[in-house]
Parts: C-alpha cells; structure tokens; sequence
C-alpha cells in the first residue's frame, strides 16, 4: 500500500490538472453561486456552442457571435439551462430537435439571425418555454403546428421580419399567449378568423405597428376577447370600419398613430366599454364631426392624443363626449381660434396642449369649462395680446407657458384669475426638437406695475430673450413667493434701487447675457435668502465696493464672460458663505492682496481663460477651505513659493496650457491633500528635485504636452512613492524626450512596477527615436559633443537684393544641439525667433527681402550642455558668383578662424570682405562668451548625475573654400570624457595675416581680447601665458591646418562661472 500511495496521489493531481484546465480552457465568463451559474460567452468570436462549460449552468449568453447552425448534440449536456441567448449570430438552420434536452428553459433569444423558414419539430421539448424572440430574421411564412410543442409561450415576438399573410393555424399550441409582437412586417390583410383560435384567447397586447394595412374591418380581430393594448400605428390605414373592435369589449388602449385618417365618424370606436387611452396623431384629421366621441365606447376616455394633423378651429361641439378627459393633445396643427364651450364637456381636463399652432389672440371665452385645469402649453403661436379674464375660467391653473409668441407689452390686467399659478413663461427658447420650426420672440420691452398682482403664488417667472433694457422697482411687486426670476438675454443697462424688494423670497437670478457695467451696492437689495446670481456675459469691468453687501446668504456666483481686468480686495465683501465664484474668461491680469479675504467658505474658484502671468503669494489668502482652483488658460509663467499655502484643502488644481517653464520644489506647498493636478500644455523643460513632495496625496498628475526632455532620479523616487499608487494616473505622453546620458539615473530606477514608465518614448536621438526608454539598456544611453558638419547657403546662386538667403547650419551631437544665429548688424537669432529672421530645428536659417545690410559675417553656435562649437560664413549681397566663404567648426573652448579672401577673388569686393572681417574679428571675444554663456548654462541647468557613465563626444574637421582656395580648420582635442566637464579650458586662435589692413584687424581683436586681463572671471592664480607676436602667412597657395601657425591664448574657465 505504501508503494501504490504515491501513483496514486499523482494520478489524482493528474485528473485535478484536467478538470481545472477544462474548466479553464474557455473564453466565457462564469458568474454566480454554485446552485444558479451563468455562462457569458458574448462576442467571443465562437463559431458553434462550446462543450467545455460547467453541465450544470442555468444561463447561457452565446450573443454576437458567428455560429451559423445548432442541433440537439449542442445541449445535451446543458440540461438545466433556463435561459439561452443565441440572439446576433448568422444561425440559419436549427435542425429537427435541436432544443429537445433543455426541457426547463422558459426564454429563448434567435433574433437577428437569418431564419427563413420554420419547421413544427424545432421547437420539440421546449414544453416550459414562456419567452420566445424570433425579430429580425426573414420568416416569411408560420407552419401549423411550429409552436405545438411550446404550450406555456406566453410572449411570442416576431417583428421585423417578411411575414405578409396572417392564417388562423399560425398560431396554434400555446394556450397562454398574452403578448404578440408582429410589428414591422409586410402584413397589408388580417383575414377574418386569424386571431380566433384557442391559444389566442388570453391575448392582451397585439402590435400591428409599422406594416402595410390599408383599412380595418369589423371581422379583423374576432377571437381575443380579453384584449386590452391594440397598436396599429404607422400602416397607411385611411378607413377604419364600424365595429371593427366590436370583438375586444376589454381594450383600454389603441394606437392609430400615424396613418392616413382623413375623417372621423362616430361608429369608428363602437365596441370597447373602457377605452381609456387613444392616439390619433399624425394623421391627416381636419375635422372632428359632431358626437364623434360621444358614444359609451369613449366615455371613460382619459388620454386623447390628435396632435400633428390638420385642425383650423375648434367648435364647441368638437369634443362632446369624454366626460373623464384628463389629457387633450392638440399641439401642432394650425388651429387659429378656439369657439367659446369647446371645452365645455371636458370639466376633468387637467392637461391641454396647444401649442405650434396659429392663434394669435386669446379671448375670455376660450377656456370657459376648464375649470380644473393645471398644466396649459401655449407657446409658439402668435399671440400678440391677452383679453381681459381669459383665465377667469382656469382658477385652478399651476403651469403657464407662453414664451415664443409675439407679446410686446405687458398689462395688469392680463393674468387675473391666476391666483395658484405657480410658473410663468414668457420668454423665448431658441432650440426646438420639432424639424423645420422657427423660433418667434416675445419682444416685452416694459412690466407696468402691478402686472403680477394677480399671481401671489408664482415661484418660477421666465423673461429672458425679451427687450427689458431697464428694471425699475414697480416691476415685480405682488412676486411676494417668487423664488427663480430669469432675466438672462435682455438689454439691461441698469437695476434701479429696490427693484427686488417685492422678491422677498427670490433665491435664484439669471441676469445673463445682458448689457450690465457697473454693478451698485443697491442693486439687489431685497432677497436677503438669495443663493445663486448669474451675472455672467455682460459688460462688467468693475465691481464697487458693498455691492453684495445685500446677499450674504448667497452661495454660487457667476461673472464669467466680462470685462473684469483686476481683483481687488474690497470686490467680495458681504460673501460669507459663498461657495463657488466663476470669474473665467475675463480679462484678469492681476489679483490683489486679500481679494478673498471676504469669502472663507470658497469651495470652487475657476480664473481660467484669463491673462494672469504670475502668481503670488498673497494672491490667494483667505482660501482656507478651497477645494477646486481652474488656472488653466491663462498666461502664467512662475508661482511664488508658497503661493498654495493659503488653500491647504486644496484638491483639484489645475494649471493646464499656460508658460510655466520649470517647476520648482517651493510651488505646490501648502496643500498636502492634493488628489489632481493637471500641468499639460506648458513649456515645462525642468522639474527640480522635491517638486512633488508635497504632494503625497495625488491621484492624477498630468504633465503631457511639455518639453520635457530628461528626468532627474529623485523625480523618479517621488512619483513612486506617492501614497495612492494604486489609483494613481500619471500622463507624460506628447513630451520630447531624449534617450541620452541626462536618463541613466532615471532608467536605472525603472523596475516596471509603474504604469508611467510605459509612457516616455524616445523622440532622440534618431536611434532611438520611437522606442521606450524601459526597452533600452542604460549602457546605451550616451552624449556626443556637439559637431557642425556644414555651414553655408542652400543654393549657390547669385544673390541679388530683396531675395530671400537660405542657408543651413547642420549640427550634431547628442542631446540635440540648439542652434543660435549671429547676423552681421548684431542680431541674435534661435529656433524661437520669428520675423524677418527664422531659424528651424534641422539648422535651416531663413531671411527675406535682404539688403546690403545682411552682407557680411554670419556665426552659427550649435550649443548642449555637453559642449559648444560654432562656425562662420561670409555672405555678399548683389554679386554675380558664389558667395560661400569661410567655415570654420570651433568647438568648446573654440577656435576662431579668421580669413583673408585674396583680392583677386571675384566672389565678393575686397571692401565688403574687409569691413565684415574687421567687424567679425572686433566682436570675436564677444562670440567665445556668448558661447560659453549658453555652454554654461545648459550644463548648469543639465549636468549629468555623478552615476552617468562615461560620455563618448565626437571629433570635427571642417573643409573650407574662400574664392577658389582651400582650408581646413582642426576643431583641436575634442575627445573628452564627462570627467573633464567641470574644468574647460578656452583656446582662441587668431589666423595670421600679411596684409596691414588685417594686422590692424587682427591687432585690435588682440587688444581686445588683452584687454580681458586679471579682470575675467578666473581665480588670482590663473596665469596668461604671452601673446607671441603675429606671423605672416603666403598669399599664394592652399596652406593645410597642419602647416598654418596658430596663436593660443589659454583663459581657464572656472566651473560655474561664465567666461
């Protein structure tokens, strides 16, 4: 036995293995306890029914899939299922018994397959089935017999398919039928009999909807006696036959929506003695005969629906009948009056609906029988004036909507009788959901006084989109409950004093979009519970001391879209409790010192889309329960340190699409809460060590869009010791990163355990371009001094003036070397200048229209912080051949090349070579320490960390032609390692010269550069070695760089110091 034990127990873990990898195997999501398992194998691409699932599973979603046949073989072993969901698959063919082993299914789902025909054994053992959908397949034809199997279907859906003929035997089986759907089909006749079968008895709802009848007749729906929801929209039906329904005495419902009734008669609806819901809309109706709903069929009508047809005027014997009418739709048709009684047999009216339609004057008379109704639509006519007590009828009327009409004056005497009116419309709405329909206005220039002394009870008053141009303090008296006023869209220039004291009660006020400058401190006096002011889109520049003073209950105020230009510190007083303050889109530059000082219960505060450039410190005091800052949009470059320590609830700042350049350690203090932080669509290049310190708490950091091009390590520690890391969102994408020797600290850091690192992909250098940082080794991350292979113009042809001088300047190196232009007047010009001057990244430079001031020596520096190297051209203006001259590549320290051009040289004049060789030459010492002041800056600003490995430069040679001759400037040692980065050396070469006029040149650019003297920035110890006397070169011949005698100068550049 102890022998057979181990086989035996690696047999069972065998059986183990295979039942668990079964179990596993399957692409379908298993849901739910042990005793009711579900099975989701829902758009997984499966071409049959999976034979891996777990037997005993009671629901099974085998939707949006590509299976095209089941047999019985299928569910065999699936015998418990309950529900099966083969809906959107390409199924057409479901062979004979294919559902005989799922004897306890009670919902079946074939739809949206490409079933054509149905066959009496298909559905065979599905005697519990209660739900079945076969819509939008393409059964044309129902054999008898198909559902004999199905006794308990209680719900049968067949729509959308290609049925055209209903017969008697279609149906046949379920004994329990109470739903068919039959709807979208190309049914155009119901023959007598089809629906009197047994299994249809207990019918009760039948849609009809969407086919092709032409008219109803009175054998059409014999059989289903218990028949309650009847839909027979959108068919073409023109005539409906008496005692058509005569067969379904229990139909409360019935849809004729949508057909082609042209007339109505009063034995169209005889038969059903409870028929309480009736839609008749968008026929063809102009009239309405007398007594047509008056018969015991309609007299417990509740809904009757005759909207969108062809009605012109309504007589008083119209609607005789429907005693119990609650809801009467009459909108959209192109009714013009209303004759008095209309509505005289409808006392339980609480609804009516007319509007889109074409009156234009309301009578006393109108109304009258109304007497409890509640909700009255008459917006979009044309109502130009209200009679005296037309609503003297409707006492009990809560809801009144009149806006889009043509009213223009407003009397007291209009709305009398409305005394439990609770809302009023008389404004104007722009936007309808009704095609083709064009908005009317209201044009209510005044409200004479006592206009609502006739309304005590109103809460909501819409005047917007009128002419109101002032509001005066009659206005709004008897508004002793108002609550919401809208006055947006006006012209309103002014709010005379008290204009609110009627408004006791007003909580909310919409004075948008009007033409409002200077608020006073009088202006809202009155509703001392006010909440909510918008006084955004108006012409407000500024606001006066006290002006809120009056509403120190209010909680959200909206000034966005004004022409507010400063925040000062008496602006706010009077807000306590004010909560949220839009102040975006404004033209603010500057806030002062306190400015929120008078509202410590701020929540929300958004500045963006504004012209701030710099924050403060003392901008922000007073903020202490500041959750929500928008600062995006603005023009922001710096943040004082110490800017948030006024908002330590802060959790949602952002700063988006600003000029922020670095971020420094000191910016985000103070809120130590902080959960979002968005940073996107700034300049930022730099982000110093100990920035996100202070934020421990953030769950969302955005720093997409920048010009990020290296992290430091310790930024690397901070995002990764963030205390939420699990929720934690941290975008970098869209930034330029360079895959070079500044990232070693950082790859080196990269585990994979952080989604970030997934985010930073190589933009340079070009072998890496495109590639993740977390795929490339560290050893691989390298710097190369920066070299210029070329300088000179793009096409040697004549240049005359007014042209356009291209020249290219290619530099490399890695990182990148930027790229900076001297032009001979003395302008400096880099990839950021526009103009007449413009420089691309790939070292294109570009000036238009040139003159003869642009003639002369032109100097490109191709600078990084691993090194600096620059390279000169001679350019003439008006010559007739090339005007390519020296070119020197200089690296940091440089060597400045100075050349004469012989006179004989017909490239350009020997004054014009002279004078920009005499000027290149004066300003040479100016060049070297523009050159190590970039120099040094990058490298201050970009210094590899101690743990970057060695820094591999390249050397550089230069071949030059000057009118027919040859020279080669040597770039001197240029193989340096990383170690040698903090000491430079500068060696400047002077080339020698035979002439007087360029020993006079060359003297001075000496003199100049002695003139440096102990007074450069070096240590007391540094010694200048003598400067050799010049020697003179031959003018005839091509001397090569090995033989030409150069002169060095050697000034030590100390580190950290510019030269």
């Amino acid at each position: 036995m102890g022998e057979e034990l181990p086989g035996m127990l690696v047999s069972l873990l065998i059986i183990l293995k295979v039942l668990s990898s079964t179990e596993a195997s399957h692409s379908c999501r298993l849901t739910g306890s042990s005793s009711y398992r579900r099975a989701s194998c829902f758009l997984e691409g499966l071409t049959s029914v999976p034979q891996d699932l777990p037997a005993n599973i009671v629901v099974l979603d085998l939707g949006h899939n590509r299976i095209t046949a089941v047999s019985q073989s299928d569910f065999s072993r699936y015998g418990s299922l309950r529900e099966l969901d083969l809906g959107s698959n390409d199924i057409a063919t479901i062979n004979s018994q294919a559902f005989y082993s799922l004897p306890n299914l009670i919902k079946l789902d074939l739809g949206y397959n490409h079933l054509s025909n149905l066959t009496a054994d298909m559905f065979t053992g599905l005697g519990n089935i209660e739900q079945l959908y076969l819509d939008s397949n393409d059964i044309s034809d129902i054999p008898t017999g198909t559902f004999n199997s199905a006794p308990q279907l209680r719900s049968l859906s067949l729509r959308n398919n290609k049925l055209a003929n209903l017969r008697s035997d279609m149906f046949t089986g379920p004994e329990n039928l109470e739903t068919l759907y039959l709807n979208n089909n190309d049914i155009s006749d119901i023959p007598s009999g089809t629906f009197n079968s047994k299994p249809l008895s207990q019918l009760r709802t039948l849609y009809l909807g969407y086919n092709k009848l032409k008219k109803t007749k009175s054998d059409m729906f014999t059989g289903p006696e218990n028949l309650d929801t009847l839909y027979l929209d959108s068919n073409e039906i023109t005539d409906i036959q008496a005692g058509t329904f005569s067969s379904t005495p229990l139909l409360t419902t019935l849809s004729l929506r949508s057909n082609k009734l042209k007339n109505l008669n009063s034995d169209m609806f005889t038969g059903p003695e409870n028929l309480e819901t009736l839609y008749l809309g968008n026929n063809e109706i102009s009239d309405i005969p007398t007594g047509t709903f008056n018969s015991k069929p309609l007299s417990q009508l509740r809904i009757l629906s005759l909207r969108n047809n062809k009605l012109t005027n309504l007589r008083s014997d119209m609607i005789i009948g429907p005693e119990n009418l609650e809801k009467l739709y009459l909108d959209n048709n192109e009714i013009s009056d209303i004759q008095a009684g209309t509505f005289n047999s409808t006392p339980q009216l609480r609804t009516l609906y007319l509007h889109n339609n074409n009156l234009t004057n309301l009578r006393y008379d109108m109304f009258t029988g109304l007497g409890n109704l509640e909700t009255l639509y008459l917006y979009n006519n044309k109502i130009s004036d209200i009679q005296v007590g037309t609503f003297n009828s409707t006492p009990q009327l809560r809801t009144l909507y009149l806006h889009n009409n043509y009213l223009t004056n407003l009397r007291s005497d209009m709305f009398t009788g409305l005394g439990n009116l609770r809302e009023l419309s008389l404004g104007r709405y722009d936007i309808f959901p009704w095609p083709g329909l064009q908005p009317d206005n209201n044009e209510i220039s005044d409200i004479p006084t006592g206009t609502f002394n006739s309304t005590p009870e109103l809460r909501i008053l819409f005047l917007h989109n009128n002419n109101l141009t002032s509001l005066r303090s009659y206005m709004f008296t008897g508004l002793g409950n108002l609550n919401t006023l809208y006055l947006d869209n006006n012209e309103i220039s002014d709010i005379q004093a008290g204009t609110f004291n009627s408004t006791p009660q007003l909580r909310t006020l919409y004075l948008s979009s009007n033409k409002l400058r200077n608020p006073k401190s009088d202006m809202f006096t009155g509703p001392e519970n006010l909440n909510t002011l918008y006084l955004d889109s108006n012409e407000i520049s500024d606001i006066p001391t006290g002006t809120f003073n009056s509403t120190p209950q209010l909680r959200y105020l909206y000034l966005y879209y004004n022409k507010l230009t400063n925040l000062r510190s008496d602006m706010f007083t009077g807000l306590g409790n004010l909560e949220t303050l839009y102040l975006y889109n404004n033209e603010i530059s500057d806030i002062q010192a306190g400015t929120f000082n008078s509202t410590p219960q701020l929540r929300t505060l958004s500045l963006r889309n504004n012209k701030l450039t710099n924050l403060r410190s003392d901008m922000f005091t007073g903020l202490g329960n500041l959750e929500t800052l928008y600062l995006y949009n603005n023009e922001i470059s710096d943040i004082q340190a110490g800017t948030f320590n006024s908002t330590p609830q802060l959790r949602y700042l952002r700063l988006s699409n600003n000029n922020l350049t670095n971020l420094r350690s000191d910016m985000f203090t103070g809120p130590e809460n902080l959960r979002t932080l968005y940073l996107d669509n700034n300049e930022i290049s730099d982000i110093q060590a100990g920035t996100f310190n202070f934020t421990s708490q953030l769950w969302e950091l955005d720093l997409q869009h920048n010009r990020l091009k290296f992290l430091k390590a310790e930024i690397f520690a901070e995002l990764s010791s963030l205390q939420f890391r699990w929720f934690l969102r941290i975008y970098m994408y869209n930034n330029p990163w360079q895959c070079d020797c500044r990232m070693v600290p950082f790859r080196q850091k990269m585990t994979g355990s952080h989604p970030f690192e997934n985010q930073i992909r190589c933009e340079g250098p070009s072998n890496f371009q495109g590639q993740q940082l977390k795929d490339i080794s560290p050893e691989d991350l390298i710097c190369e001094e920066p070299t210029i292979a070329r300088f000179d113009m793009v096409h040697n042809n004549t240049l005359a003036k007014g042209e356009t001088l291209h020249l290219v300047c290619e530099a490399s190196g890695i990182p990148t070397p930027s790229i900076t232009v001297i032009l001979p007047f003395g302008q400096i010009a880099t990839v950021e200048s526009s103009g007449r001057v413009t420089v691309g990244v790939n070292g294109s430079i570009n000036i238009t229209n040139v003159t003869a001031a642009d003639a002369g020596l032109y100097v490109c520096i191709a600078a990084s912080p691993f090194g600096s190297i620059f390279a000169t051209l001679v350019v003439d203006v008006d010559l007739k051949e090339n005007t390519t001259s020296t070119v020197a590549p200089v690296t940091s320290p440089p060597y400045i090349v100075l050349s004469k051009q012989p006179q004989s040289a017909p490239s350009f004049s020997l004054a014009v070579l002279i004078g920009s060789v005499c000027a290149s030459v004066a300003g040479t010492v100016l060049v070297v320490i523009i050159i190590h002041t970039i120099w040094h800056k990058r490298k201050t600003q970009s210094s590899p960390s101690p743990s970057t490995p060695p820094v591999v430069y390249s050397n550089a040679s230069a071949k030059v032609t000057i009118g027919g001759q040859d020279q080669t400037g040597q770039g001197g040692d240029q193989a340096r390692s990383s170690e040698h980065v903090e000491v430079e050396y500068a060696d400047i070469a002077l080339s020698p010269s035979n002439t007087e006029t360029n020993d006079a040149c060359q003297t001075q650019q000496i003199a100049e550069y002695q003139s440096l003297g102990p007074n450069r920035n070096r240590a007391p110890s540094d010694e200048l070695p003598p400067l050799p006397p010049p020697s003179n070169r031959n003018n005839g011949g091509a001397t090569g760089a090995h033989d030409t005698p150069r002169y060095y100068q050697s000034l030590k550049k100390k580190p950290n110091q510019p030269l």
